[in-house]
């Protein structure tokens, strides 16, 4: 008699038998502890301003350098991957929340989709869809902006929304201005 196989334990021999995984998994597990354990072994804090050593380089004292206001790298960089790895963490376990609910809520109502006169519950969830694709960072709205003029940015910014929101196309302000630019009317 056989021993009846397990889904973990497939996924398992298989994540071992990928290199690159290993790789990857043993990399991220480095970066998690030192980014965990380094502002407790690190003698240096992140916001200390050291004037004799202004943008030095890799040394013994600082490994990874230091900037322009003497502050070492190595210890900003710790800091900053806690930071980053609690973000990260909090976005996962958002969105994990969210799409059970949303699972949950579209489940229950499937019954919904079939008999015409119920449509409204339905519709709630798919206007929460286009947030799946994501909108665009503050960023990258900054460069193209410079890229680019405020009007031509606008009809980009307003076509975007009409492809993800269609019905909220009349209702998106830029600069106070609504796309049917409805304040100019009746001023000189």
């Amino acid at each position: 008699m056989t021993p009846s196989r397990n889904q973990w334990r497939d996924v398992w021999d298989q994540f071992r038998a990928h290199k690159g995984a290993l790789a990857g998994a043993a990399v991220f597990f480095l970066i998690v502890v030192g980014v965990a354990l380094g502002p407790f072994v690190g003698r240096i804090r992140p916001t200390y301003i050291d004037f004799t050593t202004l943008s030095a380089g890799p040394s013994w004292a600082h490994p990874l350098a230091t900037d322009q206001l003497g502050r070492d790298l190595l210890a900003r960089v710790m800091t900053g991957g806690r930071i980053s790895i609690a973000v990260g963490l909090t976005a996962m376990v958002i969105s994990i929340i969210l799409g059970t609910f949303i699972g949950v809520v579209a489940g229950y109502f499937k019954s919904l989709d079939d008999p015409p006169g119920q449509r409204a519950q339905v519709n709630f969830l798919r206007r929460l869809q286009p947030y799946h694709f994501g909108i665009p960072c503050a960023d990258w709205l900054r460069v193209v902006m410079n890229r680019i003029g405020p009007d031509q940015f606008a009809s980009c910014f307003l076509a975007f929304v009409a492809e993800r929101l269609p019905e909220a196309v009349g209702q998106i302000a830029i600069d106070g201005k609504t796309s049917l630019r409805s304040h100019d009317s009746g001023r000189g």
